[in-house]
Parts: structure tokens; sequence; C-alpha cells
């Protein structure tokens, strides 16, 4: 959609092979065209009936990302609707779903799933669009960032509507493309969109600074070096680039070579996406070597308050069966096997 808004604006009728794949796509664009408005229409709706319930909510990803960077809000397909709240409004906005003809689409506690992953899904039965309810950016111990922080670079719009500072919606860029094992090309795009867009707006040595709080240097060292890979960012105008580059090198948290090549871009390979080597190695790619085994601990072996949140129906004296019962289900869900 990006390629081809940008040719008709700029390149329609100077050259035949352009126009085309302007006709030839145009019914693929209109079709796309169609499911944005709609989506827009309904991201509308979520956020007025979360705000009537005195639920602050914020529009991320998708159409917003279309919106925020190219200023085109149907530039940019997505697959569902994302929407951001404060942890604490977790439970009274899933009353608020679930009163307006939503339901969750997995069975899971909503207890349980708070303290281990960052988004809550519900869908509607009328329209086709998930609604994606995120408190945080990713899994919320791999990174030191919470909803509080998060919503403290919260800001509002001249219509009034809550939106990420620029800051903010580069940080959530960084950390959606780790969430994705750095695989997915459209996320890469929307960080190459991103540095143009804030170049000089964005002070990049603080911004830098922040990844390092965050924990994100490896990552935001993988994620320059895709760039460089594909565009020769190097070699270019961006500030934003070199500032970076040249601040995280003399971080101390350096990166394997070896991590730079596996994760290398190659957008002529097919490559399918969560593999589970590629979820296992992206952990590698956290900072710090306690992070990294914190991590792997974490995923297999929650608190015993959140085990007793998974199997309500059981005694304590169940908890070590319920501990491999998880595990068990957790290994499946690594290797595609079993939904999360």
């Amino acid at each position: 959609m990006l390629l081809y808004s940008r040719l008709k604006k700029h390149y329609s009728g100077s050259n035949n092979y352009i126009d085309d794949y302007l006709n030839h796509n145009e019914n693929r664009f209109l079709k796309n065209v169609n499911i944005s408005v709609c989506q827009e229409a309904i991201e509308k709706e979520v956020v007025a009936l979360l705000g009537k319930r005195g639920i602050p909510a914020c529009v991320i990803k998708g159409n917003e990302i279309a919106r925020t960077l190219y200023g085109d809000p149907n530039c940019r397909s997505s697959s569902d609707i994302d929407i951001l709240i404060k942890r604490a409004d977790i439970a009274n906005a899933d009353g608020v779903f679930t009163g307006n003809g939503y339901r969750r689409t997995d069975s899971l506690p909503l207890l349980f799933w708070t303290g281990r992953l960052h988004h809550a899904q519900y869908q509607h039965s009328i329209h086709p669009f998930l609604i994606e309810v995120h408190w945080d950016f990713g899994v919320p111990f791999l990174f030191d960032i919470n909803s509080d922080d998060i919503w403290k670079s919260v800001e509002r719009n001249n219509s009034g509507a809550y939106v990420l500072s620029p800051e903010m919606t580069i940080m959530m860029l960084f950390i959606h493309h780790f969430r994705h094992c750095f695989r997915e090309f459209k996320i890469l795009v929307d960080i190459h969109w991103g540095l143009y867009k804030y170049d000089g707006i964005i002070d990049w040595q603080e911004f830098a600074g922040r990844l390092k709080k965050v924990g994100l240097i490896k990552s935001a060292r993988i994620i320059l070096a895709q760039l460089d890979s594909l565009w020769r960012l190097r070699d270019g105008p961006l500030k934003s680039f070199r500032i970076l580059r040249e601040r995280l090198s003399h971080e101390p948290a350096k990166i394997a070579p070896f991590l730079l090549k596996f994760f290398r871009m190659n957008i002529s390979k097919d490559v399918k996406l969560f593999y589970a080597g590629d979820k296992i190695m992206a952990r590698f790619v956290l900072d710090t070597w306690s992070k990294i085994l914190y991590s792997f601990t974490k995923s297999f072996f929650p608190r015993p308050q959140e085990i007793k949140e998974l199997y309500p129906a059981s005694r304590d004296v169940m908890l070590p069966v319920n501990y491999l019962r998880f595990i068990f289900w957790r290994v499946r869900v690594w290797t595609g096997l079993a939904k999360q």
C-alpha cells in the first residue's frame, strides 16, 4: 500500500511500467483502503467506549503509524487494531469490552496474562477486526519499561486524541521489531521512515541514553545493521542513524557477530515468522546475561500465584504437577504446536 500510494502520488503518468503497475494493483489497493477506513471507524468507537468509563486509550501501530509517520492513513495495511491503555485499567477495560459485544479470543485468565504478556485480544461478533488491548509494548519482564513509563510520553494531538510522543513511537517500533524476532520487513521500513520523520525533532543523544536505560542496546545495533545493509545509511544524511550508531558502538553491551549475521535482513528469502529458533535466538539479544537467564526462567517458571490463576480448580498440593503441565504447554507454544 505504501509503494502504491507513493507511486500514485508522485509518479503517475511518468512511466509506462509504473502506470501498468498502478493499473494492475488498483483494485487490491482500494480493497485495502476500504479495510483501513473501516478500522479507523472501529478505532474511534473503541476509544470512545473506553473514554466513557474514564479509561484513557491511545491508538498505536497500524493506521496510527500510517498517519503519524507517512501522513496518509490509507498507505499501510494492518491485520488488527492496537489500543494502548494503562495497566491499572485492564480489569475495567475488560468489563467494557465484554459488556459491548466483544469476547476474549483465548481462555487464559486475564490476571495470568497481565503479568506475562503485553496485550489481550478481543473479537466482536459483527466486524472481523481483532482488537489488541496493550498495556505494554512487549513481554513485561524483558525490558525496563512499564505502563507508567509509556504513559509519561503520551501526548494530546490537535484533535485532543492521545498519541505517543516521537521518542516513544520509535521506542515502540524497536521493541515491536524485537517482538517479531527482527524478521518483519514492514516494521523495519517503519523504523527507517521514523528516523527520517524525526531526524531533526528527537534529541538522538538523549534517546541513545533511553535505549540504554530500557535495555535495548543490542536490539538497536541489530536494527541499525539491518537498515545499513539494505539502504547504506552510513553514507547518507541521517544524523539520527549516525548518532545512534556512534553512541551505541561505545556501550559495554557488545553484540556477538554471529547474532548480527543470524538476524541479517534478507528480503529475497521467504522467512517463516516466529520460528521457534528465532524466538530463542532473540532472547540472546537482551543486553545482560542476567536478563537473558531470567527471560528463560520466567518463560517456563511463572510465579506460584500465576500458576494458581491458570489452574484455579487445583489444590496447592498439585502445584508441582501444574508447573509440569505449564512447561509442556509452553514448549508446544514455542514450537508452534499449540496456541497461546
